[in-house]
Order: C-alpha cells, then sequence, then structure tokens
C-alpha cells in the first residue's frame, strides 16, 4: 500500500471549473489543465514540476508586432 491513499473515499470531490472565473476562453482551459495536473491526489497521475514548467499555460503568448 505505499504511495496509495488507504481511504480514497474521503478525498473530496469538488470542481475547479466553478471556481475560475477570472479567466475564459483558451486560457481558461489551459489554466484549468495546468492547475488540474498540478493538484491531483493521486501521485501517478500528477505532472511533475518539469511536465508543469513546459505546460502551455506558462508559455509567452505569441504576438504579430
Amino acid at each position: 500500500f505505499v504511495g496509495r491513499f488507504l481511504y480514497e473515499d474521503l478525498i473530496p470531490d469538488r470542481n475547479l471549473d466553478d471556481k475560475v472565473s477570472f479567466l475564459d476562453g483558451e486560457e481558461r482551459q489551459a489554466f484549468l489543465d495546468f492547475a488540474k495536473g498540478m493538484l491531483d491526489w493521486h501521485q501517478d497521475r500528477r505532472k511533475t514540476a518539469g511536465e508543469l514548467a513546459e505546460h502551455p499555460f506558462l508559455q509567452p503568448k505569441r504576438t504579430n508586432a
């Protein structure tokens, strides 16, 4: 049982989508994907720091200047 929750039923089922009202469109979806990858309770599904650093949400936006 190493690395596993003994009582997975105690992990709250919360919806981050309802909490993010300050973004919309593609930026909102990118943020939600980034945050969910970082906050996953299951360590085998949780993103590493390296994976998160490469996430599109953290990459600079290209502009037509």
